[in-house]
Order: structure tokens, then C-alpha cells, then sequence
């Protein structure tokens, strides 16, 4: 039976939980990652950044005026480890895959150090009989990385600070993602351009309306109720509802929601990435794909 060891991709890079938000993000812009592992001083997994976390960290920042520049006093926006050891089997890799937020799983090894990454495109090359033209691709990736990064090195250049700033504010407003902020009294802080477009509002029309503005009736209760439970200290959770257009039409939408807190770690609000249904990995996922997978079940 094939291991999590024949899917992964090798020696990913990682970030260290000592890291600085600016050191996460120029890993980000420079190596064109969608998302990395998260380690601890001893090498350890302890989760996983991503694009939208990022986006989410700036949300936090802005609001926050930056006051906190380690990717350890956000820890709490890092998504959750996901993981499978290198002998773990095949079935047991697309269970927890298909089930990932981000479909990005990490492999360890009996020390939880990470090993490899696997993602929906590693199953398909390995499937299709492309892996020994995967794993040469990638070790070329590899020597080009490690030749940039000892240029850098040599020539003493970094990312310029508002550069990177300015690229993920960008992000932000131009993401794919409908992002909301509210208050822990439900008071809209913030939202971006795709929330606004999507719900037919012109730009910064929705910020300080309450969160049930954003939302069906039928869905008020439902609302608050998370809205609670984040501020109590869960989550991060995910919940399916239906916002309201500004023409009182009904979208379906997947939302994703953590809470942010202040210097002192006191909670101050939600941040929230949402996606129509139909968005989703599971439902725009390819019949073929979907056919290719059922060889494992």
C-alpha cells in the first residue's frame, strides 16, 4: 500500500514561530508560497501560515496600529496541524486532504519534525506516473532557491519594509475572499472590496453596521450565537449561512472565522474570510480528479 513518504514533496519551506511578521512575509513575496509550516525552537510542527493568514494578521495590525510584530503574538491565527506521519497510508493521506481547510497536509516524522508537504497535485502526480519528473523538478526548485537565497545573502539586500506592507494591503483589498472584522458587539470595523462588490455596496458603505446586517434573518440567532463563542475563547470555527445582497438577494456562503486580540491578549473581535458555496474545493473539484481519488476508497 502507498505511504504519505511516496506523495510528498520534499524539504518544504518552513518558518520558525520566532519569526517576525516582516521575515514571514518577504518569505512569502520572495518564494511565491501560498502557504508553509510553522516550527517551533526545536523544529517541531506546530501549524500552518497562509495567504489569508497573512491577510488576516494585517487586518489585526491595522487595527492594532502594528503593535505586535512576531508571528508568535498571532499564533492564534495560524491554522491548526494537520499532519500524517511518512508510513501513514494512502487512505488515511486523502481523508485528512480532502477535509483540509487549505488541502496542504504535512508529513512528519517520529519526532514531528516536518518531512514533506502534500497536496492535491502531489496525489495526481504520483497517480499519473509523474513522480520521478515531479521530485527532478523540485530539486531543481530547490538549487535555484538556495543559489537566490545565497545571493541575497551575499549581497546584503532585503525586501524593502513598505514594500511588503503595501503588497499585502493590496492582498487585502483585492483579495478573492469576501473579509469582514466586527467588535465584540457585533460593529462591522472592517470589510474589503470583495465584500462590498459582492453584497452590492459601495466601498466602505458596511463598516460600522452590526454583523446581523450581513445576513439573512432566518440566520440572526445562528450569528450571535458564533459570534459568543468566538469571544469566549472558541474557535476558530467554520459555519454555513446566508448573507443578504443590498437588493435583498440570499448568497450561501462557507465562513471561516477567528477572533484577534490586543497586546495584552484580550479579545477584541472577529476576523471572518468568506466564499460562496459553490467556491468551495469540494464542490468546483474536477469529475476527473474526483474519479482518480476513488482508487484509494
Amino acid at each position: 500500500m502507498r505511504q504519505a513518504r511516496n506523495f510528498m514533496t520534499l524539504n518544504p519551506h518552513a518558518f520558525n514561530i520566532e519569526d517576525t511578521i516582516d521575515q514571514v512575509a518577504e518569505g512569502f513575496v520572495r518564494k511565491q508560497l501560498t502557504s508553509a509550516p510553522v516550527v517551533d525552537q526545536y523544529g517541531k510542527y506546530i501549524g500552518m501560515i497562509s495567504e489569508v493568514g497573512l491577510i488576516k494578521i494585517f487586518a489585526v495590525d491595522k487595527m492594532l496600529f502594528g503593535n505586535e510584530n512576531s508571528l508568535k503574538s498571532k499564533q492564534q491565527l495560524l491554522d491548526p496541524p494537520e499532519f500524517v506521519y511518512l508510513s501513514d497510508g494512502a487512505d488515511k493521506v486523502l481523508k485528512l486532504l480532502l477535509n483540509s481547510k487549505l488541502h496542504r497536509i504535512a508529513v512528519v516524522d517520529n519526532s514531528d519534525r516536518i518531512q514533506g508537504i502534500i497536496s492535491p497535485k502531489d496525489i495526481l502526480r504520483s497517480l499519473q506516473g509523474e513522480k520521478n519528473q515531479a521530485l527532478s523538478q523540485s530539486q531543481n526548485q530547490f538549487a535555484k532557491t538556495t543559489s537566490s537565497s545565497n545571493d541575497l545573502k551575499g549581497s546584503g539586500k532585503s525586501v524593502d519594509d513598505d514594500s511588503v506592507t503595501n503588497f499585502y494591503q493590496q492582498i487585502y483589498e483585492n483579495a478573492p475572499y469576501m473579509i469582514h472584522s466586527v467588535s465584540a458587539d457585533g460593529t462591522i470595523l472592517a470589510c474589503n472590496r470583495k465584500m462590498h462588490d459582492e453584497l452590492g455596496y459601495l466601498p466602505g458603505m458596511l463598516l460600522g453596521k452590526k454583523i446581523e446586517d450581513l445576513y439573512c434573518e432566518e440566520f440572526h440567532e445562528d450569528v450571535r450565537d458564533s459570534l459568543k463563542v468566538l469571544i469566549r475563547g472558541g474557535g476558530p470555527i467554520t459555519v454555513f449561512s446566508e448573507m443578504i445582497t443590498a437588493t435583498k438577494t440570499a448568497i450561501a456562503v462557507e465562513v471561516q472565522s477567528s477572533v484577534f486580540n490586543d497586546a495584552h491578549q484580550n479579545v477584541m473581535g472577529t476576523i471572518s474570510i468568506s466564499r460562496p458555496l459553490q467556491e468551495s474545493f469540494t464542490e468546483t473539484m474536477s469529475k476527473d480528479m474526483k474519479d482518480i481519488l476513488q482508487e484509494f476508497e
